[in-house]
């Protein structure tokens, strides 16, 4: 129920799992277990992805920022 759906097409997967969809209430509200490894790495990602994020805040100008976001408001919209 909570899987990642597009009309139209097949259900989308990465590592032969079914992708959560967290737009939905249910995935969003569900309580997920992470291992001690799935955690080690999110310890690792989370500052990577944090300087990834201000990095592309720093190339970018505030008119750039504002147009990647309505655009990927836009192609988020093509999944709801």
């Amino acid at each position: 129920d909570w899987a990642l759906q597009t009309p139209g097409r097949t259900s989308s997967q990465g590592r032969n799992q079914l992708v959560l969809d967290f737009s939905r209430e249910g995935a969003r509200s569900h309580k997920f277990a992470v291992s001690e490894t799935g955690q080690a790495l999110l310890e690792k990602g989370i500052p990577q992805w944090e300087h990834a994020q201000e990095t592309v805040k720093d190339y970018l100008s505030p008119e750039d920022t504002e147009t990647l976001l309505r655009l990927l408001r836009k192609l988020h919209e093509l999944s709801v």
